[in-house]
């Protein structure tokens, strides 16, 4: 690497001296200016290829607009809001749609193409030949440039999941630390999507049980959503100390009069657990020095564990469980433990809920596993569990805001929507999604729309050998297919939703 820095110095010399014998020639100076453009190119973090697609080129000079298809559009709520179901190159969708939705979307879900050699299904997985030597570069750019695109519609307070498998992870996530900023990374959640034992193909060296998730938010104002714990029981407060005497040993520790209990003075008892009962806890690990009473612990009483074991010892003015005193315990020798205790009761802040942070693994392979006639529609080999769904828009706090706007650029069968319809029917909220697909082998107007208008409907399916029905959950639509204009003064709106 130093090598390479000492040659790069040399380079840029010696593009220096050039310009001097150069000085009145515009041409070779543009020329030298390209030449150290590239010289100075980064050489850590992700360096690929730029691609530039045909509508890309073509959006420089065409304005994308968004027209609506009436005889596909319904409504079945009256005086409500619409959802979108956009047609067309997802690029065009985005860029059409930045003009009305700018910061306006609360979460983006998408499924990747994961740019692997598997076909045989409505929305290919193959997007650029294997054989191709800028393969991976050539998907970077074109992820890229729609991640970018979506990012506009994105709220300061929004987030972003995408969903992808081993194949391109790495570099998507090195190309998401660029985009958004390493510190907007939040985490990959694994998601075990089969059985270990369900083998795909039994010619592979290893065989895919897992995909990935990964999740980013646009700026530090999103908030990341936590799960709900139910704390109505005192569970763990299930201990009482008996003190057997009432003139225990005094000493002054940290300017506090420490009652000690030697064996026989006092008992330990375990009762129901109860509001009254407390909870024993080891003081190990991060515990040491993480709260006062671990720091308490090990520099008053551990240095006594040899000379002083079994005893008890009552510390006034210790705790937030309004006892005015904690407990602490030097374990007997033939306990054979080396670590001691305190006992604790229960916090007056105790609540009857308790918010913890969410896993970052998951396990939805019976869900994938029985995905297939979800939405009433066949679509094999691509379609994303409506459960997974609402799971990964519960991270993105979509369960606690009932307007929320969810966009979905890749909606491959509109899974998306019908998770967020799912959410509205549990408890009576107005989100609302924008759905962008192509329409490749008619997957826009064959599967996803069909799909949305069984949602709205309700369908039912066959599974197992039992009918399975699923009741209707009322919303309007309209379906747009995304275009680009030549007339850049010919009127046209994008449909309010």
């Amino acid at each position: 690497m130093k090598q390479r820095g000492l040659e790069r110095k040399r380079m840029l010399e010696f593009l220096e001296e050039m310009r001097q014998l150069k000085s009145d020639d515009r041409q070779a100076h543009e020329i030298l200016d390209s030449i150290e453009s590239v010289l100075m190119e980064k050489t850590y973090g992700l360096v690929f290829e730029q691609h530039r697609e045909v509508l890309w080129e073509q959006l420089k000079t065409q304005r994308p607009i968004l027209k609506v298809i009436e005889e596909r559009s319904f409504c079945c709520q009256k005086g409500e809001r619409w959802n979108l179901l956009v047609e067309g190159d997802n690029l065009c969708s985005l860029k059409a749609l930045e003009l009305e939705y700018a910061e306006q979307v609360d979460a983006i879900y998408v499924d990747f193409p994961y740019n692997t050699e598997a076909e045989g299904f409505p929305y290919r997985d193959k997007y650029i030949d294997k054989n191709d030597q800028f393969r991976h570069s050539k998907w970077l750019s074109f992820v890229s440039i729609r991640i970018q695109a979506a990012l506009k519609l994105l709220k300061p307070e929004g987030c972003m999941m995408m969903s992808i498998n081993e194949n391109e992870l790495f570099v998507l996530k090195l190309l998401c630390d660029e985009i958004f900023g390493e510190s907007q990374y939040l985490t990959t959640l694994t998601v075990k999507v089969r059985h270990e034992d369900r083998i795909l193909k039994g010619d592979k060296d290893f065989h895919e049980v897992t995909e990935f998730l990964l999740f980013y938010r646009k700026s530090p104002a999103f908030k990341a959503s936590r799960r709900r714990r139910e704390n109505t029981g005192f569970q763990g407060y299930m201990f009482q100390i008996k003190e057997l005497t009432d003139q225990p040993k005094i000493e002054w520790m940290d300017g506090k009069e420490v009652r000690i209990f030697p064996p026989g003075q006092y008992q330990v008892e375990r009762i129901g657990a109860c509001a009254e009962g407390l909870k024993k806890i080891s003081v190990r690990g991060s515990l040491k020095e993480g709260n006062s009473s671990g720091r308490f612990y090990m520099k008053y009483l551990e240095p006594r564990r040899k000379t002083e074991a079994g005893c008890l010892y009552k510390v006034p003015g210790m705790g937030a469980d309004g006892l005015g005193f904690r407990y602490f315990r030097i374990p007997e020798e033939r306990e054979r433990r080396i670590n001691g205790d305190y006992f604790q009761g229960v916090p007056r802040n105790h609540t009857e809920v308790s918010y913890i942070p969410y896993p970052n693994f998951v396990d939805f392979q019976e869900a994938f596993n029985h995905v297939g006639k979800e939405g009433g529609v066949e679509f094999r080999n691509g379609k994303k569990p409506c459960a997974f769904l609402r799971h990964c828009l519960s991270l993105a706090g979509i369960s606690e805001k009932k307007d929320a706007l969810v966009l979905d650029f890749f909606a491959g069968s509109g899974s998306t929507g019908e998770a967020v319809m799912q959410l509205n029917a549990a408890d009576g909220g107005t989100r609302r999604f924008i759905l962008c697909t192509s329409n490749e082998n008619e997957i826009c107007s064959s599967v996803a729309y069909p799909r949305l208008r069984n949602v709205a409907q309700g369908y039912h399916y066959i599974q197992n050998r039992r009918e399975v029905n699923v009741t209707g959950i009322p919303f309007n639509l309209k379906y747009c297919r995304a275009e680009c204009e030549n007339d850049s003064d010919r009127h046209f709106s994008i449909p309010e939703i």
